[in-house]
């Protein structure tokens, strides 16, 4: 590499940092910044996205899929078997998947 090239790159993190963190300091939700940020380190670095095999796409998204149901099927237990034990499930699925949305 290049001491242009690392120069150049540098020049862009700071960049990507400097402006996630204006949008931290104006109260913008934690997820839009690091998707603004994502995009703007595709769009500044110009490198191509590797492309993926379809058998490794649909090896990743069957393991999803698998642990999409299984949460839900014991979800569905417990509201069956225990309506506190599944309210406490809920609760810790939205803090889980929501955990980002904290101020």
């Amino acid at each position: 590499m290049s001491n242009e090239s690392f120069v150049k790159k540098n020049v862009y993190d700071w960049l990507i940092a400097i402006i996630a963190a204006s949008l931290f300091l104006i109260k913008l939700h934690p997820a839009l910044v690091l998707l603004v940020a994502a995009f703007l380190g595709l769009i500044l670095t110009k490198k191509e996205v590797a492309q993926t095999g379809s058998h490794l796409t649909l090896k990743t998204f069957k393991f999803f899929l698998i642990m999409v149901l299984i949460v839900t099927i014991s979800t569905m237990i417990l509201y069956f078997v225990n309506k506190q034990y599944f309210l406490l499930a809920t609760i810790m699925l939205r803090i889980d998947l929501f955990h980002l949305a904290v101020d």
